[in-house]
């Protein structure tokens, strides 16, 4: 299985039980002491093909959704409805769209007992965040006409109920077919407890999706609830009548029967090894029953399962119904994700060869000072082959032994300037957002410290004669450059970073994302600060690069009232971009 880069917020929720480590572990050695109800008809294969048709519906009859509410939060629109059930009432349902056209995979999510869809939220939105279409509903106990009732009620009521339940999750899945953004050639089910065993039943009668995660499961209720653990009360309390009659109602549909029947799907099964409610050996016997293509799953765990089980999950789904290899990206069932990737990788690779190159040149000019080469090895993290691209322009162009009148264009010293306080002013955006210090005055006080402090770097030559070096701007026009920069560095750091980055990375995003995304906002602030620094540097107030006749002189300072309402202008233009994207972030 692939691994992915994955730290998991994401629960694979049970029904009960406390969460253990979930580290992963061979299979139980258990002694399997379940007998069956006598009575009962061994054979899986015949009870299969009897009662496969309990499962039909017309599925040309409408779904008659009816929304009860909507909602959208982090690029997920929330659908709260309802549906018909073939098998009569209203089916509760929670649908998931994410943002985008898609196409997205499709996945039919299902609870344990006794609970309802609320338990799947959180799993549920983490896919959703992902690119998947989700859609989670309520078993029939768990509708609101069955409020304050028991489950289970050992009836012959509780074998229609589960009869009724498969239809209407084959109807959840006609719903996901009826949205023009799910792909329904990657379409899935998850089932936690209850559900896991419920899909092993669903899996042999529905044949649209691709692949089944039936997690901490079991062969049924029948299984569930005549094991030795069980023979001192449950259903054993029930008068012997009573007791028949539910055995005889429920092992026709007894999710064993039906597990092995779905391929070509593919069946991952999780057990923990100290599962109390689902002991090893039931959780063993149905691994067994299934078919081929399978992958059966232990943990050090109980009922709950978190850590490894989680990344297994994620990278098998990724597996059966994922967009392709993602190299840079996490599991993710967006199309346009293996697009991006393959932008984002041929970036990363121009950014490390941009990187090698500049180190290899700095390398062998070494007249240069190791100040300025610490800049410009910043310059190239944050612009990556655009950056390597300004250094050949303005360090290599002119050639080393040129004259210092030999001066570069305005444009040049106005790039060179912008393009080294941009990459000190994201270096402070950077540690803003490792030390998660986005209020108050920071945001723009460390800034303005690591450009300060860049700037005082690229003065420290190994050779004091070095007429290349003549870098000057006093504070007050470093004020102005980190206003202006970070007016437009923010929009994209602040929108996508706090805005999108959550819907790639439901997990956590890793580093090189960070990366990636400062040094789109490094870009976007160079564009909103160059035209303040070309102005700067045609007056005199600020240096950078040879000039004639100037070498080594100091930049002009800005006169005391109109610095004054420079800055001024300039804060309210930071001001008005962080404001802008507080409103796109909603």
């Amino acid at each position: 299985m692939k691994r992915r880069m994955v730290v998991s917020v994401l629960v694979a929720v049970a029904v009960a039980g406390c969460a253990e480590t979930g580290a992963r572990s061979a299979p139980p050695d258990v002694v399997d002491e379940w007998l069956p109800p006598a009575g009962v008809d061994l054979d899986s294969e015949k009870v299969y093909r009897e009662n496969r048709d309990l499962f039909d519906y017309d599925q040309q009859v409408p779904l008659d959704i009816q929304q009860v509410g909507t909602g959208h939060s982090e690029g997920i629109t929330a659908y709260d409805l309802t549906y018909a059930s073939p098998k009569g009432g209203r089916v509760p349902a929670t649908l998931l769209v994410p943002d985008g056209g898609g196409p997205f995979a499709g996945l039919v999510l299902m609870h344990g007992l006794p609970s309802n869809r609320s338990e799947m939220s959180q799993q549920a939105t983490a896919y959703a965040g992902m690119g998947a279409v989700v859609i989670t509903i309520d078993a029939p106990f768990a509708r609101p006409e069955n409020a304050g009732r028991d489950a289970l009620l050992l009836t012959e009521q509780d074998r229609e109920e589960q009869i009724q339940l498969i239809v209407d999750l084959r109807r959840a899945v006609d719903l996901l077919l009826s949205r023009p953004e799910v792909d329904p050639q990657r379409m899935a089910y998850i089932g936690v407890s209850y559900g896991g065993a419920m899909g092993g039943l669903l899996a042999g009668v529905e044949n649209r999706l691709k692949a089944y995660m039936l997690l901490v499961g079991d062969g049924g209720l029948v299984t569930h609830l005549t094991g030795p653990e069980d023979r001192r009360g449950g259903i054993y309390g029930l008068a012997d009548s009573r007791r028949e009659a539910w055995l005889e109602a429920m092992w026709p549909i007894e999710p064993i029967h039906y597990v092995g029947r779905a391929a070509p799907a593919a069946l991952l099964f999780q057990n923990g090894t100290v599962d109390t409610l689902v002991p090893p050996a039931d959780g063993l016997r149905y691994q067994q029953a299934g078919s081929e293509p399978k992958t059966m799953l232990w943990y050090k765990s109980g009922h709950g399962l978190l850590s490894q089980a989680t990344d297994d999950e994620v990278g098998w789904l990724d597996d059966h119904i994922g967009v392709g290899e993602l190299v840079l990206l996490q599991p993710s069932f967006r199309v346009s994700a293996l697009r991006i990737d393959r932008v984002l990788l041929v970036w990363l690779a121009l950014t490390i060869g941009a990187l090698f190159y500049l180190i290899w040149a700095l390398w062998r000019d070494r007249a240069r000072h190791w100040g300025n080469m610490l800049v410009w090895s910043l310059v190239v993290l944050f612009f990556g082959p655009l950056g390597l691209l300004a250094y050949l322009y303005l360090y290599r162009r002119p050639k080393r032994d040129a004259e210092p009148g030999a001066a570069i264009p305005l444009f040049g010293r106005a790039l060179g300037s912008t393009v080294w306080s941009a990459a000190g002013n994201l270096a402070g955006v950077l540690v803003i957002m490792i030390l998660a210090a986005y209020q108050g005055p920071l945001v723009i006080l460390v800034p303005l410290g690591t450009g300060l402090l860049m700037h005082q770097l690229s003065r420290f030559p190994t050779r004091q004669d070095d007429p290349w070096i003549n870098h000057s701007q006093p504070l007050t026009v470093q004020i102005l450059s980190t206003n202006m920069i970070l007016a437009g560095a923010y929009l994209p750091v602040l929108v996508i970073g706090v805005g999108r980055l959550d819907r790639w990375y439901p997990f956590g995003e890793p580093i090189w994302a960070v990366w990636t995304l400062l040094a789109l906002g490094t870009v976007a602030g160079t564009l909103t600060g160059y035209p303040v620094h070309r102005w700067m540097v045609g007056r005199g107030l600020v240096r950078w690069g040879p000039d004639l006749g100037e070498i080594k002189r100091e930049a002009r300072s800005l006169p005391r009232y109109p610095a004054l309402g420079l800055m001024l202008l300039t804060f309210a233009v930071l001001a008005t971009s962080l404001a802008v994207a507080k409103t796109l972030l909603g």
